[in-house]
């Protein structure tokens, strides 16, 4: 063997091992003192990327937390304000059943009421008013939806939520009307032949089938005379049976009595029955009497539009008293085919329908001519102007268009709306960590303004001078009931009722949504996001932290190296003093 002196190999060889097993028992300090094992990007490149990424998601993740907590906060508060706007409008409606009792209270308790009803309205302007969550007002208007370019034929419009794309500043829709809604009508023809399908001088109910000589009306079962001055002959009688939506009341009608006696009667009931009669055709009543139908004399309509409306005649009157009417309806052409006849006994019943439309390819649930639309985009009330009735190339139209009509144009187009986007159009809810549209949500709170709770509707425009062929339609705002309103409880209790009924179900409808997103989309949120977070969190866990017992173990080995290292250092240095020994004498 060599022995050198000037070059100590195994003492470098014992010190590149020392350092290699210092370095080790440092890095285990390292890890040990903070319990991570990637301290710096050398110890693992590639699990510190994904860790730095996990990380970063589970921090938006938590932040989104208390967002959607701070959302959550906000219907709370709001929900709770709405809950005393609902607690004063039952009070108006407790002071207004006390009004109608005239029976009994007198004039002083029903002012002292109508006093109280001025102080809840006050009350729900205020907090109409002054309903905040930090900054922002809730209640006023200024958190509903802007919206724009709305046609003129759309009546009522509550945008409750839009979905919008990363830097959209505004959505364009369109309502596009396919089909139109109707009243349920009752067509009576009164007196004289059946003015149906005529062939050989012999009336038939329609061209397929032929009508018996004995269901024919003649001039002995007159019941009216077809012109309005005509009268129920001496010893004639009748008696009708009306129902609509409401409930049913019955006509009696003795000797002399005119088809103008009979639509008064009926009309005078409209509040009990839900059913309106009219001389003439109703102008706005898509599915009605055609104007100038033969044998019309008049018509039983119900006072609002949809498939859950009806109106049911049934001819009570006795028999042998030798009366009838004919049911008609208007038929392509202008021409009045007769359905059957109302004679003792026997029921004639028609319900309305609802308004077909599509809302830019929405899923749209109609009433009448209310439209619901809840999609993933959009969730809104849209109820059109009933002036909507005719379409040009659709059914349910009427001879007498008014201006307010659509065109072809607009009903190739839709009548349409534009919401906007933007600080001042809506609530902003941010209930996820990325910027897509579908991790966030944005809602309106429309306005609780006692101007603007209760009913816009517009009064029916019915086609003739007489006062008895308008359709009562209830309008009018909670204000309205305010002293010297025009609905208070001294001048129209009866509508103050119906006014207030509203205003409690738009109260009740925005509190359900409320609730709705709070229970089904805020608090699932919290839910779903807090396992997320916690998966997440584990996943970082498991690249980033310390396993103490395995590193335990190498920080073990670590240091045993060091020692024996440094001791094998130190024999290492012995070598060259062997070579004195070989100096000696």
């Amino acid at each position: 063997m060599g022995m050198r002196i000037n070059t100590n190999v195994p003492a470098l060889e014992a010190l590149r091992n020392l350092r290699s097993a210092d370095s080790k028992q440092s890095v285990s300090l390292e890890r040990l003192s903070t319990g991570l094992r990637i301290n710096r990007a050398s110890d693992d490149p590639s699990g510190l990327v994904i860790s730095e990424q996990l990380r970063a998601q589970t921090r938006s993740l938590q932040q989104a937390v208390r967002n959607t907590q701070s959302d959550l906060n906000l219907i709370n508060t709001t929900e709770a304000a709405l809950a005393e706007v609902n607690n004063l409008l039952v009070g108006i409606r407790e002071s207004i059943v006390f009004a109608m009792n005239t029976g009994a209270a007198d004039a002083n308790q029903i002012d002292a009421e109508q006093r109280s009803v001025d102080r809840a309205i006050d009350a729900i302007d205020r907090i109409a008013v002054t309903t905040r969550f930090a900054s922002r007002q809730l209640l006023n208007g200024g958190s509903d939806f802007q919206v724009r370019s709305r046609h003129e034929l759309i009546d009522e419009l509550k945008v409750r939520s839009v979905r919008f794309a990363n830097n959209q500043s505004s959505l364009l829709f369109r309502v596009k009307v396919t089909d139109l809604a109707s009243r349920a009508t009752v067509a009576i023809a009164s007196g004289g032949l059946l003015t149906g399908y005529v062939t050989g001088g012999v009336v038939y109910a329609d061209a397929a089938q032929q009508q018996s000589q004995s269901n024919r009306v003649s001039s002995s079962t007159v019941v009216i005379s077809n012109t309005i001055t005509g009268r129920l002959g001496s010893g004639q009688f009748v008696t009708l049976r009306v129902t609509g939506n409401l409930g049913s009341e019955d006509i009696k009608l003795a000797s002399g009595a005119t088809i103008r006696d009979l639509v008064e009667s009926v009309n005078r009931v409209t509040a009990a029955t839900g059913v309106f009669a009219s001389t003439a055709p109703v102008g706005s009543t898509p599915g009605g009497v055609k104007g100038g139908a033969s044998g019309f004399s008049f018509a039983m309509y119900s006072v609002n539009f949809g498939s859950d409306q009806f109106v049911r005649v049934e001819n009570l009157t006795q028999s042998g008293t030798n009366v009838g009417l004919v049911r008609t309806f208007a038929a392509s052409g202008g021409t009045a085919f007769n359905t059957g006849l109302v004679r003792q006994g026997y029921v004639q019943q028609d319900y309305g329908s609802d308004l077909e439309a599509r809302l830019d390819g929405a899923q749209v649930v109609a009433r009448g001519y209310s439209l619901r639309v809840t999609s993933s985009f959009l969730n809104a009330e849209v109820r059109l102007s009933e002036r909507v009735f005719q379409i040009a190339s659709y059914g349910r139209s009427v001879a007498n268009a008014a201006a307010g009509s659509i065109t072809g144009s607009q009903a190739t187009s839709g009548l349409q709306f534009r919401v906007m986007n933007g600080a001042d159009s809506g609530l902003t809810f941010q209930i996820n960590s990325e910027p897509s549209s579908i991790d966030r949500m944005t809602v309106g709170l429309t306005s609780m303004r006692s101007s603007e709770l209760g009913l816009s509707v517009e009064r029916e425009n019915t086609v003739g001078s007489a006062a008895s062929n308008s359709a009562a339609m209830p309008q009018g705002f909670v204000a309205s009931l305010k002293s010297g309103a025009g609905n208070d409880l001294f001048q129209n209790p009866q509508n103050a009722m119906t006014i207030v009924d509203a205003a409690i179900g738009q109260v009740s409808d925005l509190r359900s949504f409320l609730g709705s997103i709070a229970s089904n989309s805020l608090e699932t949120a919290i839910s779903s996001l807090g396992v997320t977070i916690t998966n997440l969190t584990a996943s970082e866990s498991t690249i980033r932290d310390l396993d103490f017992a395995a590193e335990t173990t190498e920080f073990t080995r670590a240091q045993i190296l060091f020692q024996a290292g440094t001791s094998v250092l130190a024999s290492a240095n012995l070598i060259p003093q062997s070579v004195l020994q070989l100096l000696r004498p």
